[in-house]
This record gives structure tokens, C-alpha cells and sequence, in this order.
């Protein structure tokens, strides 16, 4: 009797692109992978919180970059 072991793997699929990011090298993966996480609260007419507004998106390498680039032009529109 022989026994073979296969290790798991995780595909994560983008977001954004919808590209499967398997840790692999070749065309249409990705190496890395990042995740957003917004916390907030679905507020209601008057302003009053209702609900769980949170999310989570996740992102290949080349969209996660545009996520950031986005993020710090909007971040740094506040500091000035």
C-alpha cells in the first residue's frame, strides 16, 4: 500500500479582476494577495447606527497596488 499526500492549497479569487491568486508563478496568478477590511456602521435617516456595515474585499497583487495608490491620494488629500 503507497500513500500520498497532497497539501492543501488556497486559491483566492479577486475582487476586482477576478484572477485566481494561487501563489504561483505564470500567466493570470499572482504571488501575493492582500485583503481590505473596512469596519463601519449602516447608519439610518436620522444618522443612528442599524447595522453591521463592514466588509471585506480581496485583492490580487496589481489591484491591491491600485487599492493603495487610491487610498494614500485620498489619505493625503486630509493631511494637508
Amino acid at each position: 500500500m503507497s500513500v500520498r499526500k497532497i497539501p492543501e492549497r488556497t486559491v483566492v479569487t479577486c475582487d476586482r479582476c477576478g484572477v485566481e491568486c494561487s501563489n504561483g508563478l505564470g500567466p493570470g496568478r499572482r504571488r501575493m494577495n492582500g485583503r481590505l477590511i473596512v469596519k463601519a456602521h449602516s447608519l439610518d435617516m436620522v444618522g443612528d447606527p442599524v447595522a453591521d456595515g463592514s466588509f471585506e474585499r480581496d485583492f490580487c497583487d496589481a489591484c491591491m497596488s491600485l487599492v493603495l495608490d487610491a487610498l494614500r491620494e485620498a489619505l493625503r488629500d486630509s493631511d494637508e
